[in-house]
């Protein structure tokens, strides 16, 4: 049976009563909030803020029965006045599945944006596709947590973790996926026209999704990978507003814990 692994680490600040760090087989996310409210302790998902202000959970469960069990294992490990860990058996065997999203533009390192669900019960979001000239596969890149120091520094730092193993089938399925869908476009009875129509289909949608257009998305892309930018534009899926955050309550929360990861 797959475990999940909890590590609690106690930081009183505002709402923020500790953090946590789980490792599901080869993967590791950190940091999960553990918060309180007026209706009792909770638990809010690794974040980055969308252009609109809002907040985009990067890694969170997809079904109800995912979302309890990752709350209750936490807060069962939580201690206020000391680290915890403790060891669950996973409910489910990791497995995985992916939704990818090819871009069509010529002369662009990004070919597209994945999200990766696991054991049908988390997701993965924000996944860019890359392939850099002269390379045949595309390469995942996992987006980063980003927050401003005290002296207004821009610091950025893994959400995620993955082996060697777990980042290989990670990889196999969404190239998989990814190419699945190339596929279908690129069939040879599809004509120009289908494929402009396509393309303005994904500005349509991604305008719609995150406020971008694609062609911005692509740009913003760039510029972040120049480090011209830390906007996140890739978020596409909407957060529970009880575990939206207020700005000033989450940068306390990136003041990590001394830990080996």
């Amino acid at each position: 049976m797959e475990k999940l692994k909890v590590f609690t680490y106690p930081q009183k600040s505002g709402r923020v009563r500790g953090v946590a760090r789980i490792e599901i087989g080869d993967l590791k996310v950190y940091p999960i909030r553990i918060m309180e409210s007026e209706k009792g302790m909770f638990i809010a998902m690794p974040q980055q803020m969308r252009k609109n202000g809002t907040w985009q959970d990067l890694f969170h469960p997809v079904t109800a029965e995912g979302r309890k069990f990752l709350q209750e294992k936490v807060l069962e490990t939580y201690q206020p006045k000391q680290n915890g860990m403790r060891e669950f058996d996973l409910p489910k065997e990791i497995s995985f599945s992916a939704g990818v999203t090819p871009v069509l533009r010529e002369k662009s390192t990004l070919v597209g944006f994945a999200h990766v669900d696991i054991g049908g019960m988390f997701r993965i979001e924000s996944i860019l596709l890359r392939q850099d000239k002269g390379e045949t596969k595309p390469k995942l890149v996992f987006p980063l947590r980003r927050w401003q120091n005290e002296v207004g520094e821009t610091m950025a730092a893994e959400i995620f973790q993955v082996g060697d193993a777990m980042l290989s089938k990670m990889t196999e399925t969404v190239r998989t996926e990814y190419h699945r869908k190339r596929e279908v476009l690129n069939q040879s009875e599809m004509s120009v026209k289908s494929r402009n129509s396509f393309q303005e289909f994904q500005q349509r949608d991604y305008k719609k999704e995150t406020g971008y257009t694609l062609d911005e998305l692509v740009d913003l892309a760039r510029a972040r990978k120049e480090g011209k930018t830390d906007v996140n534009p890739y978020a596409r899926k909407s957060v529970d507003t009880d575990e939206v955050i207020a700005e000033e309550e989450t940068e306390t929360v990136t003041e990590e814990p001394v830990m080996c990861l």
